[in-house]
This record gives structure tokens, C-alpha cells and sequence, in this order.
């Protein structure tokens, strides 16, 4: 749980902690001044607002949640009647409605905590969304519930809920008969119904006849809060079953203080046709009710029936399957193949693992690829390499969980140092993968993609360190491209198509840095062998003054030769010295070769002339 207030964190606030707020919200801080922060009120479902009033950052602080909920904003919901779908039992997958009273998150994404009638309840939140906010007119009419999911999807649902809202707007008292014909449960005014108030969370039961004229906002309720139950209305419930006893005694006083009116005679023989025949009616009445109320399971209760116990297999499904979130659907929305529009996702990622003929068939990888997920996210150029059945013969164990869908099955990283070929032969075959679950678009782009590393190869292919960077390159410009489609529109992000150019910038910064590290290499392998070469030689190179300074102390160092002796006292002209070949000759005094015996050019010995 973050526990420091700095621009960007994200709280769940509500009146109690800010009394500003009408009710619970998502903040997210825009700046701090000082012990004050500035935040924008977060709406999911439109347009996010700026709020006025300054909030205390210990009040955030204590307040503050994981960015994790922003991606299905459970907070959102509490204080809210919400249509929702049953998870399990009997009503599995039909609609029903309640109030949310609260969330909590947990590993595998947050619960909502729902008040149903006399019941609570958790619901996983998951996507597609299973939850839906309603108005309190839907809430109270139960508009659609019981009805099964396949059979009205939940755009079907929403036109439904405007359809009985536009009715009911028309009756000024009660409700429309147009509207009543239309629900599936029948409206019952008197019935109580568990409301919840959005600044306190505090859950009331009042009639339903109250919540509707309220939430139509008629002239009788006008003043009136849809959260205090009407006085005439707020009996109690033993007074409500001592005057059922009563009702239900009635005739059979009035039948008793007839009889008592009757002769002697008239008494004492059988009652008359009309008692008989009320008796006769109540009983048929009071047996149509019980068989209407009897489990069947009672009727039955000789007659033994095998039964096959599914939740476990229902979890099972249910721990496997891919649910995306909303920028994850949203991304494949823009991207998908126009056949995948109104289809589920995980009947999408399996029809192309078992139905289509391609070699992508990791769920993992399928999952990563339904909303492009490259780069950062995970899913490389390498993972749609081939997978040949021998490979798999040969490493059977090496292959993953084939059934698992759910983000439980990591995806593993792809190779790490391919060869050219191999690049080429992933890249092509994702483009042969994205022709048929992409649009002609996203195809397009990486057909680009192909078309550059095909002509980059002209001059020969590059090594396995190149190959390694222009994997990471095609996988940013992907990434890229997903980063786009989500802040600007899918017809921005098709610009990337012209960044597969050699010149690109990205493209550039890595070759040159692949090249200062060979040359780093090469100057490293130099001073080695010039190490192990003055090694073998005994001479330790120096370079500079100081080198020529220890050079010339070692030679002062050596001791004087005989010839040393013999040079010093030859006769010197200037800075010239005699040649010493003159003093080879026989009968040379030396004079008349004293010319010719010093030469022209400075000597530093007198073993050459």
C-alpha cells in the first residue's frame, strides 16, 4: 500500500474525510501545496473534474489505494444500485440487482460486497464487466432480472433500461401499464427495498412505490428524501402479521355469526350450498398456493436421481480463462479483425489456437497478442518463431500449459541472441499471424516491418550482436505503436509504418553503440598483446620525457669500455670527431687527412663515419 503523497497518487475519498464531496470518488493528486494537495475528481465513466477546495495530504495519505484499481475502478460503485450477473447456483448467469455497501481487492482483482433484498453478498468484478450502475427507477422496477445473460447481452440491456425509463416519465401517478407489462417481476409498491445513502453508506429499507416516485422526481415527493421511508408506511412487522392473522380470521367469524343467526332447524341440518361451496373454494385456494410452494424435491422424494457435481469444473473454466481489461479491449477494438467484433475473448483466442492453421498456438502468446502487447508488456518478435512438430517431439516437456488462458500462465522470454534467418522467419510468420487476426491496418504495419529487414539484408546478412539489437528495435517500434493507438487513435499510430527506415533515430543510437563497443574490444585486445609481446621481450615500452630521461640514466649507468677510453683522447675539431679507419693506415701521421677524417655530420661514436 503507497503511503506517500506526491503528484499522480491516486485515493478514495468521500464526505466524511472531504465535506465538499456529495458522495465516494476516486482523486488523484494533480500537485502539493504544501501540506496541501491540489486533486482532480476521477469519473470512469466520463469526463474527469477539477475540484476546487484544497485537501490535507494526511487526509489522502490515509486514504490512498494501488494503481491497480484503476484499471476496473471498483471504488466507483459503492453507493450505487448496480444490475449484476449471479456467479453461481441455481440463477448462474441471469441478471439481478442490488446496492454496493463497499469493495475489497484481492489477487485475483477486487470484490464488490452487494446488498441484495434481505441478503449480502460478494461479486467478482471482472471483464467483460459482470456489474453494471443502474438508476434507482431501474433498481426499484428490477427491469430484466432473471433473464440470462446469452439471452440479452448488456448493450441490449442498456436500451431495455432507457426503453422502461422513457415509459415511466409518461404516468404522473402509479406506474404505466406499458411499463408493467414489460417487467419480469412484478411491482409490487408496498415491497420493501434495501437503498443506500451515497454520503454515508447507510443502507435503509423503504417502499418500493417511494424510491420510484422519488427517482421521477413527482410533485407529492418533491422535498421528500428517498432515504426516509413515508410514516404511513413505516409498520412494524409483528403489526404487519397480527393484521394478516386478522384478514385471514374474518370470514370465518362472519360465517360463524351468520350460523348463529340461523334456526335451530336450519342449524342442525347440513349448511347451506354457499358456505359449502366458500369452504370448497378456500381449500382449493389454500392447496394451489402449496403445490405452487412445494420444492420438488419433496414430490420426489422416492425416486432417486443420479447427479453430477459441476462447480468444481466451473472453477476450473472460470481460473482458466482470459478476461482483458479495459484498455486491453479497448486496444483490440481498434486493432482486431473485423470478425472478432461482438465476440468473447477467450472464444477468440481459442478458435486461434485449435481452428486456425498457424504455429501460434502458446496461450501466453495469444493472450499477449490480443492487444499487442510488445516491448515493455512482455511479448517479443522471437515468440512467434516456428514450432515445428519434430521440435516438439523431441522436447515434449518444454512446451506450456496449452488450456490455461489466465494471466497465471506467464508468458517466457523468447531467444535471446538469434540468428538473422530465425528473425526473419518469426517476422514473417507474425505477419502471416496478423493478416488474419488483425485488421488490414495493424497488417500493413507489419508488413513494413518485414519489407525493411528484407531489404536491410541486400549487402549481406548482419551477425547474431546486430540481429540481437534489431529485435529490440522492431519490438519498441510495436510497443510504440500500442502506445500511440491508445493516446491518440489508431490513424496517428500508423505513422510508425515510415520509422522502419535506416536512418531511424532508435536504429542509429544502437548500431553506434554496437560500434564503440567493438572498437572498445579492439583497443582492449591491443594493449593485450602489446603487454604479452614486452613480456616475452624483457623491454618495458615507455613513452615521453620521462621515458627518454630513465633511458638515457640507464645508459649513464653503464660502465666505461676500453673503446670509451680510446675515443677521449682522440683529437677533436669543434664538436667533429676523428673517424677512427684513418688510424688503420699504415704511415698516417694524421695531418694530411685531418680534412677528410672528419666528417661532415655530427658523430655520437666512433664506430661509423
Amino acid at each position: 500500500m503507497p503511503r506517500t503523497v506526491a503528484a499522480g497518487a491516486l485515493a478514495f475519498l468521500g464526505p466524511p474525510q472531504v465535506p465538499g464531496l456529495t458522495a465516494f470518488h476516486y482523486v488523484r493528486v494533480s500537485r502539493l501545496d504544501g501540506a496541501q494537495a491540489i486533486v482532480t475528481l476521477i469519473d470512469p465513466d466520463g469526463v474527469d473534474d477539477d475540484f476546487d477546495e484544497p485537501i490535507d495530504t494526511e487526509v489522502i495519505r490515509r486514504r490512498l489505494v494501488e494503481d491497480a484499481e484503476s484499471t476496473l475502478w471498483p471504488g466507483s460503485y459503492v453507493g450505487s444500485p448496480v444490475a449484476f450477473v449471479q456467479p453461481d447456483g441455481v440463477t448462474m448467469d441471469t441478471r439481478a440487482y442490488g446496492v454496493v455497501t463497499g469493495y475489497t481487492m484481492h489477487a485475483d482483482g477486487p470484490h464488490l460486497h452487494l446488498r441484495q433484498g434481505d441478503t449480502a453478498r460478494k461479486i467478482a468484478l471482472i471483464h467483460p464487466l459482470n456489474v453494471r450502475k443502474v438508476d434507482w427507477i431501474d433498481y426499484v422496477l428490477q427491469v430484466e432480472a432473471g433473464t440470462n445473460t446469452a439471452a440479452l447481452n448488456t448493450d441490449e440491456l442498456g436500451d431495455k433500461l432507457a426503453a422502461i425509463r422513457a415509459l415511466c416519465a409518461t404516468s404522473r401517478t402509479g406506474l404505466a401499464a406499458k411499463a408493467a407489462h414489460e417487467l419480469t417481476v412484478a411491482f409490487v409498491p408496498t415491497d420493501q427495498v434495501p437503498v443506500i445513502k451515497p454520503d454515508t453508506l447507510q443502507v435503509v429499507s423503504v417502499p418500493r412505490q417511494h424510491v420510484l416516485d422519488c427517482a421521477l422526481k413527482r410533485k407529492a415527493k418533491k422535498g421528500v428524501s428517498m432515504y426516509v421511508a413515508p410514516q404511513s408506511t413505516t409498520r412494524s412487522k409483528a403489526m404487519k402479521r397480527k393484521a394478516a392473522s386478522n384478514n385471514n380470521e374474518g370470514p370465518a367469524r362472519a360465517r360463524f355469526k351468520h350460523s348463529l343467526e340461523l334456526s335451530s332447524n336450519e342449524s342442525d341440518d347440513e349448511p347451506p350450498d354457499q358456505f359449502a361451496a366458500g369452504d370448497v373454494d378456500l381449500e382449493e385456494d389454500k392447496q394451489a398456493v402449496q403445490r405452487q410452494n412445494r420444492s420438488f424435491t419433496s414430490a420426489s422424494a422416492g425416486i432417486t436421481l443420479p447427479s453430477v457435481d459441476t462447480s468444481g469444473e466451473l472453477r476450473s473454466h472460470r481460473a482458466t480463462t482470459f478476461r482483458p481489461t479495459p484498455i486491453e479491449r479497448s486496444v483490440h477494438d481498434a486493432i482486431g479483425h473485423p470478425s472478432h467484433t461482438g465476440k468473447e475473448p477467450q472464444f477468440i483466442l481459442e478458435y486461434e489456437q485449435q481452428a486456425r492453421e498457424n504455429t501460434v498456438d502458446a496461450p501466453p502468446v495469444l493472450r499477449a497478442a490480443y492487444d499487442f502487447s510488445f516491448d515493455v508488456r512482455g511479448l517479443s518478435v522471437m515468440h512467434f518463431a516456428r514450432v515445428t512438430r519434430a521440435m516438439r517431439l523431441a522436447d515434449p516437456d518444454a512446451s506450456v500449459n496449452m488450456v490455461d488462458f489466465s494471466r497465471k500462465n506467464i508468458i517466457r522470454p523468447a531467444a535471446h541472441t538469434p540468428s538473422y534467418m530465425e528473425l526473419m522467419d518469426a517476422l514473417m510468420n507474425l505477419r502471416h499471424f496478423g493478416i488474419g487476426f488483425y485488421n488490414d491496418d495493424t497488417a500493413s504495419v507489419l508488413q513494413a516491418a518485414v519489407q525493411f529487414m528484407t531489404s536491410l539484408a541486400e549487402g549481406g546478412e548482419p551477425d547474431r550482436e546486430t540481429t540481437r539489437r534489431l529485435v529490440l528495435w522492431i519490438n519498441s517500434k510495436l510497443g510504440r505503436f500500442r502506445g500511440i493507438i491508445l493516446s491518440s487513435g489508431l490513424a496517428d499510430a500508423l505513422h510508425v509504418k515510415d520509422e522502419f527506415h535506416i536512418s531511424d533515430r532508435l536504429l542509429c543510437e544502437l548500431l553506434q553503440d554496437q560500434q564503440k563497443a567493438v572498437l572498445e574490444q579492439q583497443k582492449a585486445e591491443i594493449a593485450a598483446l602489446s603487454a604479452r609481446v614486452s613480456a616475452l621481450s624483457g623491454v618495458k615500452p615507455q613513452g615521453g620525457a620521462s621515458g627518454r630521461a630513465s633511458w638515457s640514466q640507464k645508459q649513464k649507468t653503464y660502465p666505461k669500455s676500453k673503446f670509451d677510453s680510446v675515443m677521449e683522447v682522440l683529437p677533436k675539431k669543434g664538436s667533429l670527431e676523428l673517424c677512427m679507419k684513418y688510424l688503420s693506415k699504415n704511415g698516417c701521421t694524421g695531418v694530411e687527412v685531418l680534412t677528410s677524417a672528419y666528417p661532415r655530420s655530427e658523430r655520437i661514436s666512433g664506430r661509423k663515419c
